[in-house]
């Protein structure tokens, strides 16, 4: 079949629910390892988005599906086609160091100390490009945790990373209550690794503030952990929060070994086709093993040369993220206008692409399969909408109801035809 993209995980064989997995054409060639996997999606929603994809709203498509459960940024996808076309250099054909082109690294560097961490200097020898934040994480499980050792997330937690951390390293996760030592401390047990502060957080888009990340850290210092700062929507911060949002690597005059910062250009420059995962740290073992794990996570030279000569471009760069900021908040009120006059409850967010919603008193029974089914009910005519399900977040309490939309998967009419 043709499709725009293809997943492993996405469950094409009708044996794929069967209790017996052996029934999956193919399957006896599998590893047990492999056969984990198979029996368990790890994004188990992920069928509705490609019913979205198959099927899409457009204007001259009127009853094709709202995708707004897919965290992607599509508001400025022909400008950005444009600026790519426009500083192509032709194809690299040789190979390059795995962790990054020493151009393109300069230039990441010098945008994030722009951009995220204002007036940071950062050295190309603190950082790495992997194909995606995720690779990254991966790479952070199989380098800081064994089989059975866990990562703790505050709740409400971004899904992937349990895939990304569980899938191959077999780290599994401890979920916390907030990012305060005691809700830390509560949380804790015996072989956790690392901690993973999402800022600005995902799904709520709220922020984390300078004096919490100490106090994180200093919990992380206690039992022998890394500090984790996932920074990947640290350049789409409302201008009005703008002052609220720390990044990393402006809390500490150098950046401790124990503190490993990421980024990437999937959500602040809406490109998340062109697969480019940033990680700073200062920690020479770390870089190391990162180093070797990058051989399976390497970014094409070719687009990572575009890549660097786009954010090179320093003014056009400054202009699109001030305009993307703006726009972002521009959407955000068509949302909220909406969700206010239909009395769903919903955190405001500060920041980054998304808004978390409380559809609680509006399912049948307050439980996973209340949930799947209003999300179900939403997905046929007159609606035809997808949102992220809230119970692969972990909320607090683990209670089924809430929902994630992301509100720039579309332009202003298509957005305000889905409020509609």
């Amino acid at each position: 079949q043709e499709s725009p993209v293809a997943f492993v995980f996405v469950p094409l064989d009708p044996a794929w629910n069967s209790p017996d997995m052996t029934d999956v054409a193919g399957s006896k060639y599998l590893s047990s390892r492999a056969m984990e996997i198979i029996s368990k999606p790890p994004l188990g929603y992920f069928n509705h988005i490609i019913k979205c994809w198959d099927d899409p709203y457009t204007a001259s498509n009127p009853e094709g599906y709202f995708c707004l459960g897919l965290a992607e940024n599509k508001c400025h996808d022909q400008e950005l086609v444009e600026k790519l076309n426009s500083i192509r250099r032709g194809p690299k054909l040789g190979y390059q160091m795995m962790t990054g082109v020493e151009d393109t690294k300069r230039a990441i560097a010098e945008g994030f100390g722009r951009w995220v961490a204002p007036g940071v200097k950062i050295s190309t020898d603190h950082v790495v490009l992997m194909n995606g934040v995720g690779s990254l994480v991966h790479a952070l499980a199989l380098s800081l945790g064994a089989p059975g050792d866990t990562f703790m997330f505050p709740r409400p937690r971004y899904p992937a990373f349990k895939m990304d951390t569980s899938t191959v390293a077999q780290v599994g996760e401890l979920v916390c209550d907030g990012v305060s030592a005691k809700a830390l401390q509560a949380a804790y047990q015996p072989g956790c690794k690392a901690l993973i502060l999402t800022n600005p957080g995902n799904p709520a888009g709220d922020l984390v503030s300078e004096g919490e990340i100490k106090e994180a850290y200093a919990f992380c210092q206690k039992h022998g952990m890394i500090l984790v700062l996932d920074e990947i929507y640290g350049a789409t911060v409302s201008p009005k929060y703008k002052s609220e949002f720390k990044s990393g690597l402006t809390v500490w005059p150098t950046l401790p070994e124990d503190v490993v910062v990421l980024w990437g250009m999937s959500k602040d420059f809406c490109m998340s086709g062109i697969r480019c995962g940033v990680l700073i740290a200062t920690n020479p073992a770390l870089l190391q093993a990162l180093g070797t794990y990058a051989l399976f996570h390497g970014i094409s030279v070719t687009t990572q040369q575009d890549l660097g000569a786009m954010l090179s471009d320093t003014t056009w760069a400054d202009d699109f993220l001030h305009r993307n900021a703006e726009n972002r908040d521009i959407m955000l009120k068509v949302v909220t206008d909406t969700l206010t006059e239909l009395k769903i409850p919903f955190v405001q967010p500060k920041a980054a692409i998304f808004i978390w919603m409380d559809f609680r008193k509006l399912l049948e029974e307050p439980t996973e399969a209340g949930e799947e089914k209003f999300l179900c009910d939403l997905m046929e005519p007159p609606t035809r909408m997808f949102f992220t399900p809230g119970r692969d977040f972990r909320p607090i309490d683990d209670a089924f109801g809430f929902f994630r939309m992301c509100y720039l998967y579309f332009d202003k009419p298509g957005l305000e035809e889905a409020m509609r």
